[in-house]
């Protein structure tokens, strides 16, 4: 009896390995691709998909969402501002890392938005960032400047390297 239970286990491996071998995904059937321009996707070789971390509608925490960019640490921050994480203006002026950490030089811009925000907005405007970068770099930690001077909010100042917004996150 045991040798006809180990067969039947086999063959349903098998039959769900040779489904999930020879099946295709695309934006219809894989969650990471909903939404996105696969066409472009697809087309470039130089594309890539990165999740941008982007405040909630009750400004407590952050949902997810995927886009496509070029992997260019500027064009994933005009991806923030253009799903208005960020507000209009800002920009990354430089972005360089190693292999566990980086540094993001935002402009003035950047800077100003975050003066103005209280604790919950500042919190969500530097973890939209921080987030972000973080997941798609695949760094530990990531310290902001602003026109290469320390970030100081007037809640703090950000002389260190800042580690990922982990809790309020929401798909």
């Amino acid at each position: 009896m045991p040798k006809k239970i180990a067969a039947k286990i086999f063959l349903v491996t098998l039959i769900l390995l040779s489904f999930v071998a020879c099946h295709k995904l695309d934006s219809a059937t894989d969650p990471d691709r909903e939404g996105l321009d696969t066409e472009n996707l697809d087309k470039d070789p130089s594309a890539a998909v990165v999740v941008l971390y982007l405040p909630n509608t009750t400004a407590d925490g952050f949902v997810l969402k995927n886009a496509v960019t070029d992997g260019a640490a500027e064009h994933i921050i005009a991806l923030l501002v253009r799903e208005q994480a960020l507000p209009e203006g800002c920009a990354l002026k430089s972005f360089h890392s190693d292999a566990k950490s980086g540094v993001a030089d935002m402009n003035g811009a950047f800077g100003q938005a975050i003066r103005q925000q209280g604790t919950a907005g500042e919190y969500l405007l530097l973890g939209s960032v921080v987030n972000t970068l973080l997941t798609f770099f695949q760094l530990d930690a990531v310290t902001l400047t602003i026109d290469g001077e320390v970030l100081e909010s007037g809640h703090d100042v950000y002389d260190f390297p800042l580690c990922f917004f982990d809790d309020q996150i929401s798909k």
